[in-house]
């Protein structure tokens, strides 16, 4: 579980690139009580209008943080993000200017849809998570499997989420396709297909505001 997240500096490395890259964490073998080793995120970026594109995770704890509590940075763009994560996939944190998730597939590639992997993920995982954060633009969105698809949390210090806008998006075996936490969020949400998996509702929503 030790590892040093690759981290992006604000001013030093703006307008940073990264691309056709692969990402590898061992974890235990499936079996019954399983859970995850709970790696650091692989990539920690403070920077910002930083391009991601092309890049694959293969059984990782947590993939992508971009942002952090009580200091602004945005305008990065991530396309073609693939992988299984048992914590989350990307998370935003006070990207106060537009942010860019496109081609976003979240999937079982490492687990080949293993009960025990299975049961600990739509009860755990969550594939986009949005804190604080000013006009996330989020397209063509599959999640599989997890127990939020897309998760909007308002409830942190630095507020809400604002104006979000999400076209095509799946979410398929979820305990939550889309899930909403706090007041004052904002989200529009064009093309959204969802297939809550068991236990049925209203444990199992496609959608949840609260």
């Amino acid at each position: 579980s030790s590892f040093t997240p690759f981290t992006f500096a604000l001013g030093g490395a703006n307008m940073v690139q990264v691309r056709d890259l692969a990402f590898y964490q061992k974890q235990p073998d499936p079996g019954p009580g399983w859970a995850p080793t709970a790696y650091p995120v692989i990539f920690q970026i403070n920077a910002g209008a930083c391009l991601f594109s092309r890049l694959y995770f293969f059984g990782v704890y947590r993939g992508i943080n971009c942002g952090k509590a009580g200091s602004a940075i945005g305008r990065s763009k991530f396309d073609w993000i693939w992988g299984e994560f048992f914590d989350y996939g990307i998370q935003m944190t006070f990207c106060a200017d537009v942010v860019e998730i496109a081609n976003y597939h979240q999937y079982t590639f490492w687990s080949h849809f293993q009960d025990d992997v299975a049961n600990y993920c739509r009860a755990n995982s969550k594939g986009i998570v949005s804190l604080r954060n000013d006009n996330p633009q989020l397209s063509n969105i599959f999640m599989f499997g997890l127990k939020d698809g897309i998760l909007v949390d308002g409830t942190g210090p630095d507020g809400p989420t604002a104006k979000m806008a999400v076209t095509n998006f799946d979410a398929d075996f979820c305990t939550t396709g889309f899930h909403v936490v706090g007041s004052l969020n904002s989200v529009s949400i064009v093309n959204f297909n969802s297939q809550c998996g068991p236990p049925s509702p209203p444990t199992s929503r496609n959608v949840w505001i609260e």
